[in-house]
């Protein structure tokens, strides 16, 4: 199947999750795991992601959350290429996130105009930094069941960096886990 289609397969499924759940506020942020980034406080000062991971703790109101984001994505694009992905890998895996308080929205060309969390928007802006880490990154989030929209970034992203047919019959049974997997049944999100 070329690469193409996986994309536009991808999308018709995030676009058919918001088509069928009813249209609401923004939910309540979940109960997401909390844990501290492997920066101790003292280093936190040196890694933009461990200080948007600080500065999300608390309630923040939309535009204030939208501002944190785009000052980490300036931040993590100015940085040496190699700097910016090295630090939303090692975050990334140590399985924190916090709720950013917006939503999960899809705008013109797959990309996400909002994001629901700190660990999707990291995987968003990732590509536009380093598209084969961000490929890479997003294989090894695939390798385990974690949130479903976080997911849908990640299989996008994957989709993005390869088109070879056994990348797209990999793809194709990432997304079937997603879409069958009991826990995100019984809980659906947007992604």
């Amino acid at each position: 199947m070329p690469r193409r289609r996986i994309i536009v397969l991808i999308l018709a499924g995030l676009a058919a999750g918001v088509l069928l759940l009813p249209r609401k506020d923004p939910p309540a942020p979940r109960e997401t795991k909390l844990i501290s980034p492997p920066s101790s406080p003292a280093s936190a000062g040196a890694n933009p992601v461990a200080r948007v991971f600080e500065r999300l703790a608390g309630p923040t109101s939309r535009p204030e959350s939208l501002q944190v984001l785009r000052d980490i994505k300036a931040q993590l694009s100015s940085l040496p290429r190699a700097e910016a992905p090295a630090m939303i890998r090692d975050f990334l895996a140590t399985g924190s996130d916090r709720p950013t308080g917006l939503s999960f929205e899809i705008g013109e060309g797959g990309t996400l105009t909002e994001w629901p969390t700190l660990r999707v928007f990291l995987l968003e802006i990732l590509p536009f930094i380093d598209p084969a880490a961000a490929a890479e990154i997003s294989r090894n989030i695939l390798a385990t069941p974690t949130q479903p929209d976080e997911w849908a970034v990640a299989l996008r992203n994957v989709a993005r960096a390869d088109s070879s047919p056994e990348t797209n019959e990999w793809l194709r049974g990432k997304t079937e886990t997603l879409i069958n997997h009991p826990p995100w049944q019984a809980a659906p999100s947007i992604g």
